[in-house]
């Protein structure tokens, strides 16, 4: 079957959308993708202007006349009415080409269209990039969309690294987080400006590698990689490694005798090039999202893997820590100076091993609802604070940080759309919003971190919302509980409705690289820009 349709003067009397279906099958493309444009206002006119078709235009059938299950409805008007789509001949708007009726279903969406109103602080690269995708074809334009400008990450990378300089005792070196996203376009900015890559598995250092990243640019800093991942990392060249056990001390000797065996050479050849750190367990005191224990052992534990690892001729270079995700606290990154110093003392003065590195990892805030400071907020007092202690160390330290959040968040928003919006009961106060991307396909930080939610018609009065992702799960609550065991709200337009886009400015940082496919739902797309350049990736 073919069918004509011209809609053009929908397009421009018309400001909502509905949309065709039929239980019969389409031989045109065009036609079971067509949309067709009605607000509420257009509606009631069409019904006043369709005389005996009481029917509600939200639930219009258009008959098949020659059906005897169906009220005789009056036949369609003349010729010089097809195939254009008016109020006036609404009821006959498709016809097959030999004129004949048919019998589509005219469904609406429960909430009228609006212009799309983005987010003002949305830069016009990015902007555009949606608006590109909010013009494809219903089935392809409701696919949620995350969009990061590398840009952006660049000119992140190039402030930090500017508000932590070196100083006359202490060489800063930066290593981005790959694990905060993993793409190319971002890694190729860290090797772009020269930073190293804090990797947390084979699967993250392999394809730098492949792709000619100099080993010795790269640490793993997981305490506990499987074996295989462990001997490979040892055999093609890495050089840092985080520990956090005797057990991994072990492991690591074992894995660096294996490789000496396989390269014909000696043990201690091997076990010379490696710079194992131990990480101690810190406070997590402001940080959005405080680590557990599965990281990490106080100052006495580090000893003793310290000196075990001497004992097997495996020298340690220094400690690490991480004061937490997202820390708003200015001072979060000075505490490890006293702390790190404790132990370096200790270890100089009973094993005469003189450490070299302090690593302090990551946590520095990206985007929050609440005042993140700044960049040199957080690391001119940081920096001053390891020269004074360090002050009169023999050697030069080697300061390592590992931003990730800090370079990608600000770089990106997520579109999603809001699938259906509902109450428990008549009476409730909060509503219940349904999002096309949950805690399952992106957003899964939602419920630590504090993002931006954005919506495309945005109103002064709002409502409380709690808000579900696609999944048919029911831990799929995207901003979780409270201390109560209450589901969390967040201030919503009071006018949000089924289609109303949502942007969430903030989880660019992990939320590609932790999406699933659960229960058939695919992953949000990933569209990587530089706007300075006009290129998409």
């Amino acid at each position: 079957m073919n069918v004509e349709v011209n809609a053009s003067r929908a397009e421009q009397d018309c400001t909502g959308t509905a949309r065709l279906r039929s239980g019969l099958p389409f031989e045109s493309e065009t036609m079971s993708k067509m949309e067709y444009h009605l607000n509420k206002r257009t509606a009631s006119a069409i019904e006043k202007r369709m005389g005996g078709y009481s029917t509600p235009i939200y639930n219009f059938l258009i008959q098949d006349t020659n059906s005897s299950t169906q009220s005789p409805r009056q036949q369609p008007p003349s010729e010089k009415y097809h195939p254009t789509f008016t109020i006036e001949n609404l009821p006959a708007i498709l016809f097959t080409k030999d004129q004949s009726p048919f019998h589509p279903i005219l469904l609406p969406i429960m909430a009228p269209s609006t212009p799309i109103i983005y987010p003002s602080k949305m830069f016009p690269g990015i902007q555009n990039t949606f608006k590109q995708h909010n013009a494809l074809p219903l089935e392809d334009r409701e696919k949620p969309l995350f969009v990061i400008d590398v840009a952006t990450v660049k000119d992140s990378v190039r402030d930090f690294m500017a508000s932590m300089p070196s100083t006359a005792n202490i060489d800063v070196v930066h290593f981005g987080a790959v694990k905060a996203c993993a793409a190319k376009p971002v890694t190729d900015v860290y090797d772009q400006l020269r930073c190293g890559f804090d990797c947390a598995s084979k699967g993250e250092v392999k394809p730098l590698i492949d792709r000619g990243v100099n080993p010795a640019r790269i640490s793993l800093g997981n305490c506990n990689l499987p074996t295989n991942e462990l001997e490979w990392g040892i055999e093609v060249g890495v050089q840092y490694f985080a520990v956090d056990s005797t057990s991994q001390v072990h492991r690591m000797l074992e894995a660096a005798s294996r490789v000496a065996k396989r390269k014909g050479c000696d043990l201690a050849a091997i076990l010379a090039e490696i710079k194992p750190f131990c990480r101690l367990v810190c406070s997590g005191k402001g940080s959005d999202k405080p680590f557990s224990a599965k990281f990490g052992v106080d100052p006495e534990m580090a000893f003793t893997i310290i000196e075990e690892a001497q004992a097997h001729g495996l020298t340690f270079i220094g400690l690490s820590g991480h004061p937490g995700t997202q820390n708003l606290s200015t001072d979060a990154f000075v505490q490890f100076a006293q702390l790190f110093r404790g132990v370096f003392d200790r270890v100089k003065a009973e094993l005469g091993i003189t450490m070299t590195l302090a690593n302090i990892g990551g946590g520095w805030a990206g985007i929050s609802t609440k005042t993140a400071p700044s960049f040199v907020t957080y690391n001119k007092p940081t920096i001053e604070t390891f020269s004074s202690v360090f002050a009169d160390w023999p050697v030069k330290l080697i300061m390592m940080t590992e931003p990730g959040r800090a370079f990608i968040s600000k770089a990106g928003w997520l579109q999603t759309h809001v699938i259906n919006v509902s109450k428990h009961t008549a009476g409730a106060s909060v509503s219940r919003v349904f999002l096309s991307v949950g805690n399952l396909h992106g957003l899964n930080e939602a419920n630590k971190i504090s993002f931006e939610w954005h919506t495309s018609a945005p109103s002064e009065k709002t409502k409380p919302c709690v808000l579900y992702g696609a999944s048919c799960d029911s831990s799929d609550i995207i901003l979780g509980k409270d201390a109560d065991g209450k589901e969390k709200t967040v201030d919503l337009p009071d006018v949000l409705a089924p289609d109303h886009l949502v942007w969430v400015y903030g989880p660019a940082a992990y939320g590609p690289d932790y999406s699933t496919s659960f229960n058939g739902v695919p992953p949000p797309k990933v569209v990587y820009i530089n706007s300075k350049e006009g290129i998409t990736y």
